[in-house]
């Protein structure tokens, strides 16, 4: 369940087609002329067979934008959304008119047409970061619950308390009869359950419109997109929520005339309309609020880890047992030495320049790799044997610094030094313009088995959770003689992950 909402709004962000679906809804209900749920459906179903085009087009979008060429994919696109609909209207407006499609009168024609060139000058505003609007987070559903659940005790007491008047029809008091409650209890029970049950129907409303529309679908895709869901939202849950509070007894007290249509009727659409408007700018504020609380703290957290990250960055160990190594083959003028100074030279430069930016090229960051396993290599006793893919292509993103040395520190420390006899290290990278995948896998003597892992990774995992907030994926195992470590990293452009089609398709850590 706690994962429904942000499900849920990766889905409304990410695809389109639920939005078609909904102007078909939508039209359902203004063409309906009876209050059946049958006549309604057989409405809404012979719209999606006359616009099955669009929405099969909608539904494999995602995949043909991977695969096809822009400028194909932009053909499709304009033989679906403009000849298709044409030439559906043209059929029906050859005199006499014949009327064999719902949709050749053109409203509903139009609205997609409308609706799916707002879509891609979203996508347009969204691409130029524009449009796109941050919400935040709040916490009082709890607080709202009860208040609806004292306000339906409320209500139904007043009920019990005046019944006579309201039998007649006098209208409720504002007063409470004790007494009167007390010898109605079962109904005074009852009406307050009803009373509830009809509010939350109002508080789901609040729910989706809190969790999934605002946070989710407003921060993901804009305020366009935003305003369709909404839209959307309304068409499909009011008749729903109307027919089940109409199914209470409570529904129908009062001299509330019905509407025509039942739970078709439009008015009811605007009071959900009303309700879920009303509420956004509540939502908005208090989650304004706690959004600079939820800053300062994070700004605190991020000056620690930075101090923190600091203090990692060199290895004190590593560092004086390198110039030890560096001063016995100065003693012995080895022609190591050089070498070894300007490789040390290097990977102090990596630290002190490139650690204190955001981003550093992948080239780089696999440079520093291998600068900090030549170094490592001249302090052991034992050659260690190394199996290296470290080839980065052209079109690798970049990275945040100092993030893969972690794993590589790591199976020095625990794994290959360790080791009396031959150990192995196994290093491999793959990436693509949106991806990286790092694996680090050693070997680990029998005795170290139970210290493969330590600080370092606990640092890392916290710069991850800071740095790529679900955008990656380290999967650590842990065998008698060996231990691996995959970590998958994903830009905010990889559709697919945020799809949440899995971090790397194939692979397992």
């Amino acid at each position: 369940m706690a994962h429904l909402p942000e499900r849920l709004g990766r889905y409304l962000s990410t695809r389109e087609e639920w939005i078609f679906l909904g102007l078909i809804a939508a039209f359902s209900l203004q063409r309906v002329t009876t209050t059946t749920w049958t006549a309604l459906l057989l409405i809404a179903g012979r719209l999606c067979l006359e616009l099955a085009p669009i929405l099969i087009f909608k539904y494999l979008q995602p995949r043909l934008q991977k695969t096809w060429p822009h400028r194909r994919l932009r053909l499709l696109q304009a033989l679906v959304f403009l000849i298709y609909p044409a030439t559906l209207v043209l059929i029906d407006l050859t005199p006499p008119r014949t009327a064999h499609f719902l949709s050749s009168e053109g409203d509903i024609l139009l609205a997609v047409v409308v609706v799916e060139a707002l879509l891609l000058l979203n996508h347009g505003f969204l691409q130029a970061k524009r449009l796109k609007t941050g919400v935040y987070r709040f916490g009082f559903d709890r607080a709202v619950l009860l208040a609806l659940l004292v306000a339906a005790l409320y209500a139904a007491a007043l009920l019990v308390s005046d019944l006579p008047a309201w039998q007649r029809g006098d209208g409720v008091g504002a007063t409470f009869d004790f007494a009167q409650v007390w010898r109605h209890f079962t109904l005074f029970l009852a009406w307050a359950l009803q009373l509830f049950g009809l509010s939350l129907g109002g508080f789901a409303l609040y729910w989706l419109h809190r969790h999934v529309l605002v946070k989710q679908v407003l921060a993901r895709a804009g305020l366009v997109v935003y305003g369709l869901a909404l839209a959307t939202t309304v068409v499909l849950c009011y008749p729903v929520l109307t027919q089940l509070a109409m199914l209470l007894p409570v529904w129908h007290m009062g001299a509330v005339t019905p509407a025509e249509l039942g739970p078709f009727s439009a008015r009811y659409g605007l009071a959900v309309a009303a309700l879920l408007v009303l509420t956004l700018p509540v939502i908005l504020t208090l989650q304004w609020q706690s959004k600079i609380n939820e800053v300062n703290a994070l700004e605190k957290e991020r000056m620690r880890t930075e101090l923190a990250l600091l203090k990692q960055q060199i290895n004190p160990h590593f560092l004086f047992n390198t110039l030890n190594n560096l001063y016995a083959l100065t003693l012995k003028r080895s022609d190591q030495a050089p070498e070894m100074v300007l490789q040390l030279a290097d990977l102090m430069r990596y630290v002190v320049y490139k650690g204190r930016e955001a981003q550093v090229a992948l080239a780089d960051e696999v440079a520093y790799l291998r600068d900090y396993m030549a170094l490592y290599r001249l302090r052991l006793h034992h050659a260690p044997r190394l199996e290296l893919d470290l080839t980065v292509p052209d079109e690798a993103p970049t990275i945040a610094p100092l993030l893969l040395i972690v794993l590589v520190e790591n199976a020095f420390k625990h794994g290959v030094e360790p080791a009396a006899g031959a150990a192995e290290l196994q290093l491999s990278l793959e990436a693509t313009p949106t991806r990286i995948r790092f694996t680090c896998r050693n070997s680990v003597a029998p005795d170290a088995a139970a210290e493969s892992g330590g600080v370092g990774l606990t640092n890392l995992k916290r710069r991850l959770a800071l740095l790529y907030p679900n955008r990656h994926e380290l999967s650590l195992r842990e065998h008698e003689t060996w231990f691996s470590a995959a970590l998958v990293l994903w830009s905010a452009e990889d559709r697919r992950a945020d799809e949440g089609n899995g971090p790397w398709e194939g692979d397992a850590p």
